[in-house]
């Protein structure tokens, strides 16, 4: 082969090259394009949880109390999570609800805060370390989830009391099942 046939063979393969890059653009350019037509029902779904976010946190600031249902002010990074985990499952990122009720006896008893944990994760309860009437601090596990091999515990956001515990252990959970409901102090 002369230099000539060699220097020929290295243009082709450089314009063989060049076309299979232009191939490659224009599929990601098309794939790109669908995700952004399949995403765009989410985008309401998204600014409404921002929505409510920001008004769960202003209500919160107004009656001086920690924000416990939206998870405080929202922040770009906890938009983006919002946004990848509605448009992976269509569902909220967290599980948690926050109710006022008035103990019973004098209506002048002080408000008790339930909170119900819902799963964060598609998983099976491996284990349930506390029960129910157990004081709990913050931070403190009260189950183990396991997901691919991979455990991860539930832990307790604020100190109080385990009111009811609806899983046991073995029993396969979804995102969003009732794990724990909790008197908060």
């Amino acid at each position: 082969m002369n230099n000539w046939e060699l220097l020929m063979a290295g243009i082709k393969l450089l314009i063989f090259g060049m076309g299979m890059v232009y191939i490659f653009l224009v599929i990601m350019i098309w794939v790109m394009d669908l995700l952004k037509r399949f995403l765009r029902p989410y985008d309401e779904r998204l600014e409404a949880a921002a929505a409510a976010s920001a008004a769960a946190a202003a209500k919160a600031r107004r009656a001086k109390a920690p924000a416990i249902a939206s998870g405080g002010e929202p922040t770009l990074a906890a938009a983006a999570a919002v946004a990848v985990h509605l448009a992976l499952n269509g569902g909220p990122v967290r599980q948690v609800t926050v109710t006022e009720q008035v103990a019973s006896g004098s209506p002048a008893a002080a408000p008790v805060r339930v909170q119900d944990v819902g799963s964060p994760l598609p998983g099976t309860v491996n284990r349930v370390l506390l029960t129910v009437g157990s004081a709990v601090a913050a931070g403190e596990p009260v189950l183990v989830l396991e997901a691919m091999k991979m455990e991860t515990e539930i832990k307790a956001e604020h100190a109080g009391t385990i009111t009811a515990i609806p899983v046991a252990a073995g029993q396969v959970v979804a995102v969003g099942d009732p794990l724990f409901s909790m008197e908060v102090k």
